[in-house]
Parts: C-alpha cells; sequence; structure tokens
C-alpha cells in the first residue's frame, strides 16, 4: 500500500530544496540590487567636474572644523605662538 503525505498548500515537504533555493535567489538579487546601486553612484560621481569635487572637500572639512573647533584652534594657535 502507498502512503501519501499530504501538506497544506504553500509549504513544502520536510525534505524540498526550494526554501534554501529561495533564500539564494533573493540573496543574489540583493546583490545584484546593490552592484546597479553602487555602479548609478559612482557614474553621478564621475559626472561631477574636479571644481566641484574640491568644493566639497572643502565645505566636509569646514563642517567638521565645525564641530570640533577645538583641536583645529589649537593646532593652529600651537603652530603660530612659535
Amino acid at each position: 500500500m502507498l502512503t501519501v503525505s499530504v501538506y497544506p498548500a504553500g509549504h513544502p515537504h520536510e525534505g524540498s530544496s526550494y526554501p534554501s533555493q529561495k533564500i539564494l535567489q533573493t540573496a543574489w538579487h540583493r546583490l545584484e540590487h546593490a552592484r546597479s546601486s553602487v555602479n548609478e553612484l559612482d557614474r553621478i560621481r564621475n559626472q561631477i567636474s574636479p571644481s566641484a569635487q574640491q568644493q566639497a572637500l572643502q565645505q566636509q572639512q569646514q563642517q567638521q572644523q565645525q564641530k570640533h573647533p577645538s583641536s583645529a584652534t589649537n593646532g593652529s594657535a600651537g603652530g603660530e605662538a612659535q
């Protein structure tokens, strides 16, 4: 006599490799999405002119100095006093 096990719809049987395949497929999809996002950011970065990149760097440095004024003033004041 042949016994057939019945499982609820949507749930693969215990020995199925479907869940592992689905996890792998999802991981590959996420990886491809991350790659395309990085490529898009790289493309945008390369479109920015060198002068705009320099201005952005200067703004970042100014913001850092504003956040930590004591380290910037102490370093320059010590150099001027000597």
